[in-house]
């Protein structure tokens, strides 16, 4: 059982990075980058076709508390996760378009924690304005990490 796990997770992780990660890549470093990878990461999220929406938040719920390997690689995905926005950014940081002294890892945190709060109100709660508040929270992070003039 645990093997099958393992799979459907590593092939949840591999459809994210693939549907999420790679196709932003072509856009400007920065904030550009970034806005492109909040858009992706929430069609992801609300165009899963899993019945029980996005595998990974899914599993997130269920292994939370449970130690094993599938468990160390749900952790480990979304550290990544963690570490990708984190550097995404820094590349912001570094063309200008946030500013200096922002905090990275309170700024990945709240963009993820945005993302929980979408599946939440999206999958449970049947909320229509799920994407609406989602990419107002995005919005209004995006805003608070840009320099201020």
């Amino acid at each position: 059982k645990e093997g099958l796990q393992l799979e459907v997770l590593q092939a949840a992780v591999h459809a994210f990075e693939t549907e999420a990660v790679k196709p932003i890549s072509s856009l400007p470093r920065g904030e550009p980058r970034l806005r492109g990878f909040f858009d992706a990461w929430l069609a992801w999220g609300r165009d899963s076709p899993n019945p029980g929406g996005c595998p990974l938040m899914s599993a997130s719920v269920e292994l939370d508390d449970r130690p094993g390997a599938v468990r160390d690689l749900l952790v480990s995905s979304r550290r990544q996760m963690l570490a990708f926005i984190e550097k995404a950014a820094q590349l912001a940081i570094e063309e200008g378009h946030f500013r200096a002294d922002l905090d990275l890892q309170q700024f990945a945190f709240e963009a993820f924690a945005a993302s929980l709060g979408f599946h939440h109100a999206h999958r449970l709660l049947k909320d229509p304005q799920a994407e609406l508040r989602m990419r107002n929270a995005l919005e209004r992070l995006i805003q608070w990490a840009k320099p201020t003039t």
